[in-house]
């Protein structure tokens, strides 16, 4: 049983969460799948209890008083509630004017929307009736169980729901919202309500799987995030029976789901945007007619006064692997004042997808003067208004994105007299994905590496092309903290590879042409906890993966004095001509306040590349019985786990298989 989400942090998290009031406390649902799962009223299988802390409407006073929790499998959702009520009432009619419980579950519908189901619960009274689970319009709910327990000034119960009384939850089981409710009736009529949220549909609180519950604590809380995405879309990715959910919070897009990297991870990348109004669309279609979807994307990627649209499709050939670009098209531009807007549309006749580039608007284009660099290297350009082009549609033709119809228009402009120029590389920047050990992380490898980092030369600065990343970026002031270079991609000339910020940046002469960078995110919070940065070929392959060491913090619970949690995290990261992957993360420490655990990494050579050993290591401090946090089994967060000094777990061995390490 995995029940890290609300022994670590389910009350502290929940005051992390920007904007969200006590009306609107996220549910984070605890894992019970491998489990065996006895419903005796007694709750002994329950991490701790959430307060439910608002009250909805009634009297105040203290009565009633209830905690509860929500939890699941793959065949049940499960509700666990603890009452204080000096009066129950309780009738084998399990009428709505009687003391109950209620869970609001709402669905979201893969066409836009929620489906609302609000499940009543009636515990029974020992030796005069059972209770039930009733849902309205069904009555009694088949399948379901519910069990109480008379306990000092009131009741606890367990009950289960089975997940097919929901018709939804066949295909989705992500992106969920949920409340839970307490109903007392001491007279004719329910006079008290206490809970977590009065609200339906898409306005009530998540209610977040073991992945969604990743995604809130290592991305949107961290990052001071909105819990409440800035869009959200549900679509089959993967080809998996349940949807994944693809929310875009700020600039960042993210991917969970019930059996996306089996629902306990996520996945996360930088889109460039320099506020979210930048992202024009998104949405989720079968272009190349593969049985599941990818994911179509329209994003303004630069400054107020020089920018590019991009529209571009993103496979993902599995859960374990990056999104990779099939289809881009800059639809769009920004000089100054001057602008050009392409129509962009997704078309679906007659069982086939085509993206439709039209002509669109344009403003203070003077054609006269007019000299902008157009997009190349793949990525077809925007449609120019001076262009006898009315539109274009491109479709999958078995192997890649083709044009098969073009209807010819009259220009709206003549043609500029100095033309235009073809930029080789203007491609839509690399999107990110998503902190260490106290050793040397090459420590116990004897095998060369390539050339070892260095400052670049005055010739390998590339001052234009750093100034270029520092444009679009917005990046106008600070100074790189790491900063070398080495072979890192493509030939054996070196790339210059630095430290911005908190983003990774990469670009050389013989890189993308000498024109253009590649950058990664790296996911930690502020420039400081980036703590140190190398290279080394891990992969074997003859060129260098980054390896970052960093750290990321979360505020604990008031039960353990609302000090600071520092997890000390391993990443590796591989870069290639169209973007920065990370292949590798791991947490090799834990610390709070004083006290602290720090686990060993050891690369061990196999022919041209490394093992990576993730070791146990020494506890400061804590001793097995003080240590507050379960032991992690599974990767938490996106890092493999720490291995605890107490735990007697053999080290975790890991090798590069094609696109990334994984367990041997």
């Amino acid at each position: 049983m995995k029940i890290r989400h609300l022994v670590m942090c389910c009350a502290a998290m929940a005051s992390l969460a920007t904007g969200v009031h006590a009306k609107e406390q996220i549910l984070d649902a605890v894992p019970f799948e491998g489990k065996k799962v006895r419903l005796d009223g007694m709750l002994k299988e329950w991490p701790q209890l959430v307060t439910l802390g608002e009250r909805l409407s009634g009297r105040g006073g203290g009565d009633p008083a209830a905690k509860g929790l929500v939890a699941y499998d793959n065949d049940n959702v499960y509700v666990a509630m603890r009452v204080t009520d000096a009066t129950l009432k309780r009738t084998s009619a399990f009428s709505d004017d009687e003391d109950h419980a209620s869970l609001k579950l709402a669905f979201p519908r893969r066409g836009g929307g929620f489906k609302t189901y609000q499940v009543k619960l009636f515990p029974g009274d020992p030796g005069k009736s059972a209770g039930a689970v009733k849902l309205p319009g069904l009555g009694k709910v088949p399948g379901a169980k519910i069990i109480e327990m008379p306990i000092d000034g009131g009741i606890s119960f367990e009950a289960s729901i089975p997940w097919s009384v929901f018709p939804e939850a066949k295909s989705t089981r992500s992106g969920m919202r949920g409340a839970l409710l307490y109903h007392d009736a001491d007279g004719r009529s329910v006079e008290s309500v206490i809970g977590t949220s009065t609200h339906s549909g898409s306005d009530l609180p998540m209610l977040t799987i073991e992945g969604e519950y990743a995604l809130n604590n290592s991305l949107v809380f961290p990052k001071a995030l909105s819990t409440k995405p800035n869009r959200e879309v549900f679509a089959n990715l993967t080809g998996s029976s349940m949807l994944e959910r693809i929310a875009v919070y700020e600039r960042y897009l993210t991917v969970s789901g019930w059996a996306y990297r089996g629902g306990t991870q996520f996945f996360y990348q930088d889109l460039n945007l320099m506020n979210p109004g930048d992202l024009k669309q998104i949405s989720a279609a079968d272009f190349d007619k593969d049985g599941h979807d990818e994911l179509f994307i329209v994003r303004r990627v630069g400054t107020s006064g020089k920018a590019r649209i991009y529209a571009e499709v993103w496979k993902f050939s599995s859960d374990t692997a990056a999104p990779q670009p099939i289809f881009q098209h800059e639809v769009g531009m920004t000089e100054d004042d001057a602008n050009i807007v392409n129509k962009v549309e997704v078309s679906r006749k007659r069982g086939k997808v085509a993206i439709i580039v039209a002509q669109g608007s344009y403003n203070h284009v003077d054609p006269e003067n007019w000299n902008a660099l157009v997009a190349g290297d793949g990525v077809e350009p925007t449609l120019m208004p001076w262009e006898p082009v009315a539109y274009r549609r491109y479709e999958w033709n078995g192997d890649k994105f083709e044009m098969v119809d073009e209807k010819s228009g009259k220009a709206k402009l003549k043609k500029p007299n100095k033309g235009t120029r073809l930029y080789s590389a203007s491609g839509p920047p690399a999107r990110a994905g998503s902190g260490a050990s106290a050793a040397d992380p090459m420590a116990g490898s004897d095998q060369a590496p390539p050339p070892a980092p260095r400052p670049p030369s005055a010739e390998e600065l590339q001052d234009r092309v750093y100034a270029l990343y520092r444009s679009d970026r917005g990046m106008k002031r600070g100074k790189p903290r790491f900063d070398f270079v080495t072979n890192v991609a493509g030939d054996e000339t070196p790339e210059r590879v630095l430290i911005h910020g908190t983003d990774l940046v990469v670009f050389g002469k013989n890189f993308k042409e000498g024109n253009s960078y590649v950058y990664t995110t790296i996911g930690v919070k502020e420039p400081g906890d980036v703590l140190d940065v190398t290279a080394r070929d891990v992969t074997g392959d003859g060129t260098a993966e980054v390896i970052v060491r960093g750290v990321i913090h979360a505020q604990a619970s008031k039960a353990m004095g609302g000090k600071v949690v520092t997890r000390h995290a391993l990443f590796i990261y591989k870069v290639q001509q169209h973007a920065i992957s990370r292949i590798f993360a791991a947490e090799t420490g834990r610390s709070l306040g004083d006290d602290m655990v720090l686990g060993n990494v050891r690369f061990t050579p196999v022919g041209r590349a490394l093992w990576i050993d993730l070791l146990p290591g020494r506890a400061v401090g804590w001793t097995e019985k003080t240590y507050p946090f379960p032991e992690d089994q599974t990767p938490y967060g996106g890092l493999e786990p720490l291995i605890l000094p107490w735990s007697g777990t053999p080290p975790r061995r890991y090798s590069y298989q094609g696109t990334e390490f994984k367990p041997r």
